[in-house]
């Protein structure tokens, strides 16, 4: 348990975590930065879910159906792409409005803003090196 944030701390390197890609995030042949740093509203905290809990397919329609979010993709990265950028992960399940068993935060709050972006810059580099955990476009063009 971490004593600044009260919530358990995740330590499986390995595990997956699913970011959505908001569309405004899907620049012509990639993805934006931006979508790796936590919104002003965020208090430094980045949602992801957890591949232990759920699946990329089910994180994706859980945001886009009950939560009522957009989103134009997943993309997988692990616990320890994170830690390798010194950030913390921690469970944080939600229970309402929706209940999200897999939700979890990262940590960006003790970064300065410039260093939010070079973070966010390298998680992009990473993630892009393999294809979108899921795509909910390819469903359209099967």
């Amino acid at each position: 348990m971490d004593q600044l944030t009260g919530k358990p701390r995740l330590t499986e390197a390995a595990e997956s975590l699913f970011r959505q890609i908001h569309p405004k995030f899907f620049v012509p042949g990639t993805i934006s930065s931006q979508a790796f740093r936590p919104g002003t509203e965020d208090e430094g905290m980045l949602s992801v879910s957890r591949g232990s809990l759920t699946t990329a397919k089910e994180a994706h329609a859980l945001y886009t159906g009950k939560k009522g979010r957009p989103s134009d993709g997943v993309v997988d990265l692990a616990v320890q792409d994170f830690a390798d950028q010194q950030l913390s992960v921690y469970e944080d399940p939600e229970t309402a409005p929706v209940v999200d068993p897999a939700h979890a935060l990262v940590d960006f709050s003790a970064l300065t803003k410039t260093e939010v972006k070079t973070v966010a810059t390298r998680l992009r580099d990473k993630a892009i090196l393999k294809p979108l955990a899921f795509d909910p476009r390819k469903k359209l063009e099967e």
